[in-house]
């Protein structure tokens, strides 16, 4: 009964309907490999600038404890998010230091990605990764695919680290995807 009610609680964690925009297509999947685990995301539309936050991340381990680390993870987030949604690179630095000076029993791996229009009608991508796998990129003009390479550690393992802060120029038929490895 407890670990029902836990993957009751954890699917409550994922957004319950995707933001709809005129400039971005939004989709997400979420099939864990257990019961419960640590995957984690969320969706945030930001509508004063029209732009969009995706925050993804995995946390180490399996089971139960994972999955209470992601609530950790979630109290944290949804106070960054009302401070940084726009600036990735501060978010992960100080959702860095807060897990460090937090639980330490796990670390995560994470990417907080920022989407905001252009006048050009692009879309400009700001993203910071820590140490999760990288996001994959297809060019629709060049019909290439790619991975968006930028470095970065796991969240959660030393309080002082400093992240790359990443941008793109994504163009209509541009794809970007996010995954996790569970």
């Amino acid at each position: 009964k407890e670990l029902e009610a836990a993957k009751k609680v954890q699917r409550a964690l994922l957004p319950e309907s995707i933001p709809v925009s005129d400039y971005l297509s939004i989709a997400f999947k979420y099939d864990p490999m257990e019961e419960v685990g640590g995957d984690y995301m969320f969706i945030k539309n930001h509508k004063a600038n029209d732009s969009y936050g995706i925050f993804l991340c995995d946390v180490s381990g399996h089971g139960v404890s994972a999955a209470l680390y992601t609530f950790f993870i979630k109290a944290i987030t949804d106070r960054l998010n009302k401070m940084y949604y726009d600036n990735p690179l501060y978010y992960m630095e100080d959702l860095n230091k807060e897990l460090t000076a937090g639980m330490v029993t796990h670390y995560c791996t994470g990417i907080y990605s920022y989407f905001s229009k252009n006048i050009d009608n692009t879309v400009t991508l700001d993203f910071v990764r820590a140490g999760h796998p990288y996001m994959i990129y297809y060019s629709k003009k060049d019909k290439s695919v790619s991975l968006l390479e930028s470095p970065g550690i796991a969240l959660g393992w030393f309080p002082e680290v400093q992240y790359s802060n990443k941008k793109l120029t994504l163009h209509k038929g541009d794809r970007v995807f996010l995954y996790t490895d569970g």
